[in-house]
This record gives structure tokens, C-alpha cells and sequence, in this order.
């Protein structure tokens, strides 16, 4: 790794069902292919944790979580289609991204919701019309049934990272205003063209209604947030790049100001990208907080983000494992960016 690399941990191949989402990842056709999986990517590959994926049979999910427990390595990511989100968290999954299954969870008809997409009871319209199924539950979520779920995410210490920035970009991906983002300048033409919804299999044939569904989406989610975290649910900040709008190094300070507009405080949406990233990897040692003996990695602001967390946008400086990177080198980097981008 490069001078200028950060500390990672890095999941490798997301673990998928036997039609991968995404090129690159690894087919579990079954319950054996999962249990080979894991072991593959723990002691070849040597990851630090594994990432379960939308297309996992409940079957396969079940053992790749038990030779996880086994092997003694963490798992966390999607819940997939075949699970509910308190199956995957009562099964010891360490984090769910995306807000994936909250408002499935907290519907008060989640039961019937659930029965329908089992096919198990006969709505034809509800199952196979996303906008109207995300309608209803949208119009059935219900804070009792959340609180319930806040206190099986506690009990099992199930962290949420909610990556807000992708639903917002997803939710406001055909806005002008996205368009325009002066950061645009940074982002290079293959991920513009990914960023257009006509060149994306996921959006590209979704009606007005859709986009409509997901803006309300959006701002039920920024509720449910401020609920967990006034349940005690321990949040990790995420972005998910290179998804539509969320923008490399930028979409974190998004993430921050979007926890602070779902009513977290700035120091609270802080400790999501610092002290609880900390916590949550077991490294409070060595980063987490500013003390001493600790590694010397450190963002110096020029305005005090406790005011207004827009201010960790305004960076004097950056202190790399010791290394002391100012104001003219890391326009210099951002410049070199832009240039990439052709800008």
C-alpha cells in the first residue's frame, strides 16, 4: 500500500445467489458452495470480513453463517430476499447496509407483506409492482413495531449503516440539481455514463411512480434513523461509491450532514465515521478519538463542525499515520483528480 493509502478492511467477493448482481462476485448455487466459500475467502484470501448479498437462498445464507462462526469471521451486508431482517440479525449478521428490511420489519401487515412475497398468499399486484408494494408499506409502518425491532438489534449487537447518500442519489437520480453538482468535475466519463438512469438495468424502465416512492422512502428512513438512534442502536457511517451521486471522499461529509438532518447531533454524526468505526473493528487502541499514543491520523477543519457539520468540508489539513499533507498538496491532489476526470 501507497504513503498515501488509509487503513482498510476489506470483505473481498461479495457472496451472492446463483445469479450474481454484480460481475466479480462469487455464485452460491447451494448450501455446500457457501460453506466452500467462506473458507476460501478466510484462508486464501485472507479477508477481514464477508459480505452477504441479495440473491442468497435462505439455505445457503444459513451455512455460509454457520461455517462463519466457525471459521471465527464476521459477516454483515444485504438482507437477502429470502430472509426478513430479524432472521438475518437473531443469525448474528454484525451490520445491515442500505436501511435493507427496516420498513419491511416495522410494517404493521409485515407478516401478510412477507406471505405475499413467499408466495404463500395470492396479491398479484402487491408482489409484482414495486412502487405499489413500497406504497404500502410506506402507509403500514408503524414506530411500536420498530421499537420492537430496536430491541432485537440491541440485544444481538447489530450495528445499521444506513449509506444514505446512495437512497438519496437513487431517489433523485433524474434531478437536474444532482446533475449540476460542481463536484461532477472530479468524476470520471464511465462513471458519468453509470450515473445516467437510462444506462442502468436497475432504473432504466422504472415509471415516475417509482422515483416519486423513493423520495418518500428517503424521508422515512431519515425518522426511522432518529428512532435507532435514540434506541440505542449503534450507527456506522457508509456511502456506498460508485452508486449514482455518491460522490469518492465527498459522500462521507454527506453521509455526516444527512445524520444530522435525521436529527443526530454534529458530534453524534461525527462518532459515526470515527469513534464507532473505532468500536466496531476493535481498534480503539490505536484510532477512534484524538489521544496520545495513539496513530496520528487526523483531519484538521478550519471552522468547528460542532457548529454546523458542513464544516468538515473545510479542511486545512490532513495528518496521514504522521505524515502532514496541507492546504496546497491536497489541492494538488484534487487537481491531479479533475485532470483524470478530463476537467
Amino acid at each position: 500500500a501507497g504513503t498515501l493509502t488509509p487503513a482498510g478492511f476489506y470483505a473481498g467477493p461479495i457472496l451472492d445467489g446463483p445469479k450474481p448482481t454484480w460481475p466479480g462476485s462469487v455464485a452460491v448455487s447451494n448450501p455446500e458452495q457457501g460453506r466452500k466459500s467462506v473458507d476460501s475467502l478466510k484462508n486464501k484470501l485472507h479477508v477481514d470480513f464477508l459480505k452477504v448479498y441479495s440473491g442468497l437462498s435462505k439455505e445457503s445464507y444459513y451455512a455460509i453463517v454457520e461455517e462463519a462462526k466457525k471459521q471465527q469471521i464476521p459477516f454483515a451486508g444485504h438482507v437477502p430476499g429470502s430472509m426478513t431482517l430479524l432472521e438475518c440479525v437473531r443469525a448474528g449478521q454484525r451490520t445491515t447496509e442500505h436501511m435493507m428490511g427496516m420498513i419491511e420489519t416495522s410494517s404493521d401487515s409485515s407478516d401478510y407483506y412477507y406471505d405475499v412475497m413467499r408466495g404463500n398468499i395470492k396479491d398479484t399486484l402487491l408482489r409484482n409492482n414495486r412502487p405499489v408494494r413500497r406504497a404500502f408499506l410506506q402507509r403500514t409502518f408503524s414506530e411500536k413495531k420498530l421499537a420492537s425491532l430496536i430491541s432485537e438489534l440491541k440485544k444481538n449487537d447489530s450495528w445499521v449503516c444506513p449509506t444514505m447518500t446512495v437512497n438519496r442519489g437513487i431517489a433523485y437520480i433524474k434531478d437536474s440539481a444532482m446533475m449540476k453538482d460542481p463536484r461532477m468535475q472530479y468524476v470520471v466519463g464511465m462513471i458519468k455514463n453509470m450515473w445516467n438512469p437510462a444506462n442502468d438495468f436497475r432504473f432504466r424502465n422504472a415509471p415516475e411512480e417509482y422515483f416519486e416512492n423513493e423520495k418518500k422512502e428517503y424521508e422515512l428512513n431519515k425518522r426511522i434513523i432518529k428512532l435507532l438512534h435514540q434506541g440505542g442502536v449503534k450507527l456506522l457511517a457508509g456511502t456506498d461509491t460508485p452508486n449514482p451521486y455518491c460522490f469518492p471522499g465527498f459522500a462521507l461529509h454527506d453521509e455526516m450532514q444527512i445524520m444530522v438532518e435525521s436529527g443526530l447531533t454534529p458530534a453524534q454524526a461525527l462518532q459515526t465515521a470515527t469513534l464507532n468505526p473505532a468500536i466496531f473493528f476493535n481498534i480503539l487502541n490505536d484510532y477512534g478519538t484524538v489521544a496520545e499514543k495513539k496513530i496520528a491520523s487526523l483531519v484538521l477543519l478550519k471552522d468547528n463542525p460542532l457548529d454546523n457539520i458542513g464544516n468538515t468540508k473545510n479542511i486545512q489539513a490532513v495528518i496521514l499515520r504522521g505524515r502532514f499533507i496541507g492546504t496546497p498538496e491536497l489541492n494538488e491532489m484534487l487537481a491531479r483528480v479533475r485532470k483524470m476526470a478530463g476537467n
